[in-house]
């Protein structure tokens, strides 16, 4: 199977990430028909995707699988920049810069999966390797000087001149690789299960001065990850699940507004461990679970430098419900309850505290209702909560909890023997 995809993005009077003077509490949000925003920032961009997969039965009861998949993407664009807010009137300062940027990515994937038994134990087991390559170019930004203005009454300026952009030069180039073998063990023709795997996983990282175009970094990473999981089914409606997993994920790269523009953080290992049960009864699942994940922490300080600052540990638990209410009616829902903390950050001030971003509460239900007057019409609806979070890594400035509604509409027919998807949504109905 292939599929081919081209999509052209421009968008008018864009908005970037608002960052908060040290001290400042954050000011309520303007009202959303506002745009802060100089009317002369825009973002476009460029995609083209290409993948392509086939899979081979060579004989009974194992399958080789081939995948492969191609990313271009061309991102020039004048970003407001960093919006910082100045005070608890909302006075913002701008400083526009100009960007021209953009990558190329390359994946593949080769596996091998097949069954066979030893005895009254059945196994499944699934051998692969995958590598991608992913090379990032830009110009060097281009400054357009400070504007200042407000959240709540905007202060336009007159468009300002821009430099021409300099030669894209490459600006970092990653290469990983991973090969992985897993094998599902089951007994009791199914009902007890286990799972033992692991994965030799290498990413490297090259960054490069996208003015001189010297080399500034030369990274290298391997990291072998094991992966335990059991599952126990009492009744054919319920089961009992924990799994133990690590992993070796890429580092984050500085966005392009950030004083270290493009600055790659280093890989750092995650790890994931997960207990649960899940049961099924008239049409529903619900699921239960208790988890703790660990991963890097990455975000943009104070001085708008991207920082890799130790661990988040996210400690919580899970309920999901979802399935068919009644015909023509589907639901899903959950709950999460976290108890999200730094680790080893090197800093008494940021230790302990929660991650910036994170809620301890999220709450969630979507819904979708097929119209039986009108074939092919289904209207959505989906109402979203989060508890209160923290914008600074010192715990010292935070958002309040809100409440999201969106509103939709989904239209299935027949255009010329194809089928065809039009779709249409209002999000944040309330504004």
């Amino acid at each position: 199977s292939s599929d081919l995809a081209y999509i052209h993005n421009h968008l008018q009077s864009t908005q970037n990430s608002f960052g908060l003077a040290a001290c400042v509490p954050v000011p309520s949000a303007p009202d959303a028909t506002l745009n802060p925003a100089q009317k002369w920032t825009w973002f476009q961009q460029k995609q083209a995707l290409a993948s392509f997969s086939g899979e081979w039965d060579f004989a009974p009861g194992w399958t080789a699988a081939v995948k492969y998949g191609y990313s271009w993407h061309e991102r020039p664009y004048l970003s407001p920049g960093s919006i910082q807010i100045l005070n608890g009137r909302g006075d913002t300062r701008l400083s526009p810069v100009a960007i021209d940027s953009g990558y190329e990515m390359h994946s593949a994937l080769a596996t091998v999966r097949g069954k066979f038994d030893t005895g009254p134990v059945a196994h499944e087991v699934t051998a692969g390797y995958s590598w991608d390559l992913m090379t990032y170019d830009a110009a060097p930004n281009r400054s357009v000087g400070a504007y200042f203005s407000n959240l709540y009454a905007p202060v336009y300026a007159a468009e300002p001149r821009i430099a021409a952009a300099g030669p894209r030069r490459k600006t970092f180039e990653s290469r990983s690789s991973g090969v992985s073998f897993s094998d599902q063990l089951s007994i009791l023709d199914g009902r007890l299960s286990f799972l033992a795997g692991g994965r030799r996983a290498m990413i490297d990282y090259d960054s490069f001065n996208n003015v001189t175009g010297a080399q500034t970094l030369d990274q290298k990473n391997a990291k072998t990850t094991p992966a335990f999981a059991v599952f126990a089914k009492p009744t054919a409606a319920t089961m009992l699940y924990a799994n133990y997993v690590k992993g070796l994920e890429r580092g984050g790269t500085a966005p392009a507004t950030a004083v270290n523009a493009n600055e790659v953080m280093p890989a750092i290992e995650t790890r994931q461990i997960e207990i649960g049960a899940k049961a099924e009864f008239g049409g529903l699942t619900a699921t239960a679970a208790l988890f703790e994940i660990e991963k890097g922490y990455e975000y943009l300080y104070a001085s708008n430098r991207y920082v890799q600052d130790g661990k988040q540990v996210h400690r919580g638990v899970e309920f999901l419900l979802s399935g068919d209410v009644t015909t023509g009616v589907r639901l899903i829902g959950g709950v999460t309850l976290l108890d999200p903390k730094t680790k080893n950050t090197g800093s008494s001030a940021t230790e302990g505290k929660k991650p910036i971003g994170v809620s301890d509460v999220g709450a969630a239900l979507y819904g979708e209702y097929d119209l039986p007057w009108v074939e092919g019409m289904t209207l959505q609806s989906g109402l979203y909560y989060g508890s209160a979070q923290y914008v600074d890594a010192d715990n010292t400035q935070s958002i309040p909890d809100w409440v999201r509604w969106d509103l939709g509409l989904r239209y299935t027919t027949d255009v010329l023997g194809n089928q065809a998807t039009l779709r249409a949504g209002v999000e944040n109905v309330l504004g």
